[in-house]
């Protein structure tokens, strides 16, 4: 989800002050994202675009690392 929808490539980007103040942030988000409950809904969002089309995407609203994402794409 992250790499799809562009957050990662901010969140790792070679701005190390950037990539250093998020490494706790994607570690909350890795944990987040092994214990949802909406796989399905997620599998389902990511089939509906290539890669690069989903990078101009919002995060769907069901994604808890939502708000994380979003934040990430504004850096």
């Amino acid at each position: 989800m992250f790499r799809q929808t562009g957050a990662l490539d901010k969140a790792l980007s070679g701005n190390a002050n950037i990539a250093c103040s998020n490494a706790s942030s994607l570690r909350q988000a890795v944990h987040r994202c092994a214990s949802c409950d909406s796989v399905a809904a997620c599998q389902r969002w990511l089939e509906l675009g290539s890669e690069d089309a989903l990078h101009d995407r919002t995060p769907p609203a069901f994604c808890p690392n939502s708000a994380l994402q979003a934040q990430l794409k504004r850096i």
